[in-house]
């Protein structure tokens, strides 16, 4: 409920994932889960992408496409430590960082077309410090998840 949809430019398209209905706009297109091929697929096509989990925002950042990371929240409760990190190794502007807080601690609503402005100049993360840390990075989140015996 954080972003606005209603400004959905006329020739943008939305895909939101998952079972609840939650907006209707004629530029919004509800699908189902979809399995992890059919999703990193749609991740491709998309000219900007806002992910919720740790391996989608490492499947997003792969295709090297603009995203924002909208982290799982615990009861409530924003890691600010882990985002710090994250937009620390991905070195970020501080236009993205100030869109990555407000988008995550939830300070106020955004509208899509913000959002689209700020991405479309903060290509996230920059190709040279995916080229220097990507497989540093898969594997070290592949660890910390395998530990917990599944994957996202």
């Amino acid at each position: 409920k954080r972003s606005d949809f209603s400004s959905i430019p006329d020739n943008t398209l939305v895909f939101i994932l998952g079972s609840q209905k939650v907006y209707t706009h004629k530029n919004l297109i509800q699908l189902p889960f979809l399995t992890v091929p059919l999703y990193h697929s749609l991740l491709s096509l998309c000219d900007v992408n806002i992910v919720r989990g740790e391996v989608s925002a490492v499947a997003a950042m792969q295709i090297g496409k603009p995203l924002l990371w909208d982290m799982y929240k615990w009861r409530g409760w924003f890691d600010s430590l882990t985002s710090d990190r994250f937009l620390d190794f991905i070195q970020i502007t501080p236009d993205y960082r100030k869109l990555h807080n407000e988008f995550n601690i939830w300070t106020k609503k955004l509208f899509l077309t913000q959002i689209f402005q700020i991405l479309d100049k903060n290509l996230v993360p920059p190709t040279s410090v995916m080229q220097n840390s990507q497989k540093s990075l898969i594997v070290t989140l592949k660890k910390y998840i395998d530990r917990f015996y599944f994957s996202l």
